[in-house]
């Protein structure tokens, strides 16, 4: 059985990243905001995400297994999510007040779990 080549590998560059990382160390302890990507002059600086897929700040191209720990399971750059996320963010997002907002998403949380609902 033939085997077809294997598509060449694109070196990954870190100058950017690097310079990144330079900046950053003076200001974050490890140069992130979170010990977990704390990699040295190796860590990793996202630029942007699209669908299932993440970029550097040196453009390199990743598949992105963690999507957020979970929140971003449809993807980043989701033009449903964005949609519906930039309509509310015109609208005012941080009160001192409570909002519709606030109850639908524990009445969501209530339906999805089963959790059964505070009674006064």
């Amino acid at each position: 059985m033939a085997t077809q080549p294997a598509a060449p590998v694109r070196a990954i560059t870190r100058d950017r990243q690097t310079e990144l990382y330079r900046r950053a160390i003076y200001s974050l302890p490890g140069g992130t905001d979170s010990n977990f990507r704390a990699s040295g002059e190796s860590t990793v600086y996202v630029d942007r995400g699209k669908g299932g897929l993440v970029w550097d700040a040196d453009n390199n191209e990743f598949v992105d297994l963690r999507m957020g720990y979970g929140p971003v399971i449809l993807g980043h750059g989701d033009e449903r999510v964005d949609d519906h996320v930039n309509e509310r963010m015109r609208r005012g997002v941080s009160f001192s007040l409570t909002t519709e907002d606030e109850i639908r998403a524990i009445e969501l949380v209530c339906e999805l779990t089963g959790w059964s609902r505070w009674r006064a």
